[in-house]
């Protein structure tokens, strides 16, 4: 007899279908989930990777001024070996507690806490941060608000050790002390003897030139001409040696009387040279007198020489952008050629145009000093229409009150 197998299906209610859809979604959702949170994990874990990655410190804290976060460089600079040593502290109370004078520096005072308290971004560099051992470093550092949408809830801090940058300034300041000492010396003690040899040659020529012939004479003319350029170079080498750092005065300069005064003092030179001067208002700025005076005398000084007899107008003009004052000087001479404007502010350099005129070579070298004095630079650019334009800007912030310039 055939032998008969039977199959039986089991009957599935609908809610057993429901039950079994459920299950399948919420498998569904939990591996959706779970491969979600790997990848904010691996999300974390590349940013840690990034943050333990850079040579700057940088930490975070809470409103209290706990820090609630530190990567590696943090701890490496601070001297500290594990997070756990930071995390939870109070880090003004353990590493910006003092100043560099050992003085106490209140939290209320302090740059850091400002981006929390006062919502400020802070950028400093002149004070010092305190190791795990006692000591402290000149540090630079950056604080920024930390926002959860709009509210601030902390701060985020990044830090340099800039001991390395401070020794290298100090240096650099003490051999920039030498040369300055040194220029000074050669031109003071220079000086006496070259007044003496154009002096002797004067009188030579005056009281025995009738004894010399054509030849003789030329020879003492030449003699008391290059003496005479010397004294020039050692009292302008001077100038550039005893350029300094002046405090800047509490009051805006003129600057449009300033600059009469050294058209007044050039009157000579402009008649020679037969060009006007055009000058249109200048903007007011807190910059030693005696320094823009030195400016504007050189700029100005450079065009009625070596622009040529074509070259009027010479043009003065400023203009002030926020913190940024520029002042122009336009000559519609020969101009200068573009493969020498790198090197014309170098001393003693003298370009193509120059070479067949007096002049020591250090007149644009002392306006570029003085410019980097005060935040500055001084460039020179092609004016439209042929001839040159020296351009000098210097920082000064805004007035402070609408009456300090008109």
């Amino acid at each position: 007899m055939p032998i008969f197998s039977t199959t039986v299906v089991p009957q599935w209610s609908w809610e057993m279908i429901l039950v079994a859809l459920a299950v399948v979604l919420l498998a569904a959702t939990i591996r959706h989930y779970w491969k979600h949170q790997q990848g904010l994990l691996d999300q974390i874990e590349q940013t840690n990777l990034l943050l333990d990655s850079t040579a700057e410190g940088i930490y975070a804290l809470d409103l209290e001024g706990n820090c609630i976060f530190c990567n590696s460089a943090c701890l490496t600079l601070l001297g500290y070996d594990d997070t756990s040593e930071l995390l939870g502290k109070n880090l003004h109370e353990l590493i910006h507690h003092s100043r560099a004078d050992a003085s106490l520096y209140p939290a209320e005072a302090c740059k850091v806490c400002h981006a929390y308290t006062h919502d400020q971004k802070v950028h400093f560099e002149n004070e010092v941060f305190w190791r795990r051992d006692g000591s402290p470093f000149p540090t630079e550092y950056w604080s920024f608000p930390l926002r959860r949408g709009e509210t601030v809830i902390g701060a985020v801090v990044s830090f340099l050790d800039i001991t390395e940058r401070k020794r290298a300034e100090q240096k650099l300041r003490a051999i920039n002390q030498e040369l300055d000492a040194f220029a000074h010396t050669i031109s003071h003690d220079l000086r006496t003897p070259i007044t003496g040899v154009i002096g002797y040659a004067e009188l030579l020529l005056e009281n025995h030139g009738q004894a010399l012939n054509d030849e003789g004479r030329k020879y003492l003319e030449t003699i008391s001409r290059q003496g005479e350029k010397m004294a020039m170079i050692m009292e302008d080498l001077l100038e550039l040696a005893t350029v300094g750092h002046i405090e800047l005065p509490l009051a805006a300069v003129n600057v449009d009387n300033l600059l009469s005064e050294v058209l007044l003092t050039l009157s000579d030179e402009i008649s020679r040279s037969a060009l006007d001067v055009e000058v249109t208002p200048l903007p007011w700025i807190r910059v030693p007198q005696t320094q823009l005076i030195q400016v504007f005398e050189n700029l100005l000084g450079n065009a009625l020489r070596y622009a040529g007899p074509q070259a009027g107008p010479i043009e003065v003009s400023g203009s002030r952008q926020g913190d940024k004052v520029s002042y122009l000087i336009s000559d519609h001479g020969q101009g200068i050629p573009e493969s020498e404007r790198a090197r014309i502010f170098e001393a003693f350099y003298r370009g193509s145009s120059g070479k067949a005129r007096q002049g020591s070579g250090i007149g644009l070298a002392t306006v570029q000093k003085i410019c980097g004095l005060y935040g500055g630079q001084v460039l020179v650019e092609e004016t439209p229409g042929g001839g040159a334009t020296f351009r000098v800007e210097l920082h000064d912030p805004p007035p402070s009150s609408p009456h300090e310039e008109p």
